[in-house]
């Protein structure tokens, strides 16, 4: 599972390289598709390549994995975080499909308006090109999705877009999306794993029922270019 440990890495290397901007040993995914950057840790001129590939300074890029004392020359560090890494290890779990509907590009504004209000940030306009996406709906709106984003290789899927409209939560949306969007990784011969807030022991919770377990944690951190040069 070593191409778990950069996932965004080995994705635009990988099966999403057709996603991937820059050479060398630094990638990332147009603004448009997702917020995240990548370096080859291994690589001594991966940082100078990365510098390099950013020259907005106004925007924000999402920088997942490395050490923590790492030195960000060149940018700010805008917030930091862990996340829990968790790999399904279980049977494929019993989900109805009643009330689950596959989500496409009709539905694009729905699931942006959705992700906006429950975890602004990560999805945009073009997120829902990077895999399937699946919703329910209640009172004509769109109220809890989940899909998938990053493909480490063609053997892995993370489940990710995981979300239900605070108005809608109580009622098993997300373990029941998260379910559905678990086997149909299964069905596509990929072995499902997702990323999720070290502090939100919840969503943790619900994960850990549905038969994923911790493999490792990450730190997740939001960077902006600094174009005066420096260290954060």
């Amino acid at each position: 599972m070593e191409e778990l440990n950069n996932p965004v890495w080995s994705s635009l290397l990988g099966p999403h390289r057709d996603f991937a901007m820059g050479d060398g040993h630094a990638r990332r995914y147009s603004s448009d598709v997702a917020p995240f950057v990548a370096i080859d840790w291994k690589s001594p001129g991966a940082w100078s390549d990365l510098c390099q590939l950013l020259t907005d300074s106004s925007e924000e890029v999402v920088l997942v994995g490395g050490p923590m004392d790492f030195d960000f020359s060149g940018f700010r560090c805008t917030k930091q975080s862990l996340a829990d890494q968790m790999v399904f290890d279980g049977s494929p779990p019993q989900v109805e499909k009643a009330e689950i509907v596959q989500l496409d590009a009709i539905h694009n504004d729905l699931m942006l308006g959705l992700t906006k209000k429950v975890y602004p940030g990560y999805f945009r306009q073009k997120t829902q090109k990077m895999g399937r996406y699946y919703g329910i709906f209640a009172e004509n709106q769109l109220v809890a999705m989940a899909g998938e984003r990053l493909r480490p290789s063609e053997n892995f899927q993370e489940l990710s877009g995981i979300c239900t409209d605070s108005d809608f939560r109580g009622k098993g949306y997300a373990a029941k999306l998260t379910g559905w969007a678990t086997n149909m990784a299964f069905a596509a011969n990929r072995q499902p794993f997702l990323h999720v807030d070290s502090d939100n022991k919840k969503a943790i919770g619900i994960y850990h029922r549905l038969g994923f377990r911790k493999r490792i944690s990450l730190v997740i951190r939001r960077l902006q270019k600094n174009i005066t040069g420096g260290s954060v």
